[in-house]
């Protein structure tokens, strides 16, 4: 079981490699930033299971950001996979309601990428 410390650092991890991939992005250096954002966000979805739903402000914003850092690294099947569980789970209306938005988006995404393949 992680501890809510636990959860912080990973949090705090996940942070600092976005930060670093948003820096590889302007670079220029796409494939490298896709990939410093998937590694956020292993971080992030880690953090974001560790947290109980009470704390539920904290759960919705760790879901949210776990997800926005799956599409940010170009992982869509998997952003949509941790939404659509992240949405079976006790969560607040508008968190529901943004993760429901990310999830149409990522569908769109991913419909447009099928028809460019």
């Amino acid at each position: 079981m992680i501890l809510v410390a636990e959860a912080d650092d990973l949090h705090r991890r996940a942070t600092e490699l976005d930060g670093a991939a948003r820096l590889l992005d302007l670079a220029g250096k796409h494939d490298a930033a896709r990939e410093r954002f998937g590694q956020a966000a292993e971080l992030e979805e880690r953090a974001a299971d560790a947290i109980g739903i009470k704390q539920p402000r904290t759960r919705g914003i760790l879901r949210v950001g776990a997800v926005s850092l799956w599409m940010q690294a170009h992982r869509f099947e998997r952003a949509a996979a941790v939404a659509r569980r992240y949405l079976a789970e006790p969560l607040g209306a508008g968190f529901h309601r943004e993760l429901a938005a990310l999830l149409a988006r990522i569908d769109a995404l991913s419909a447009a990428a099928r028809r460019t393949v």
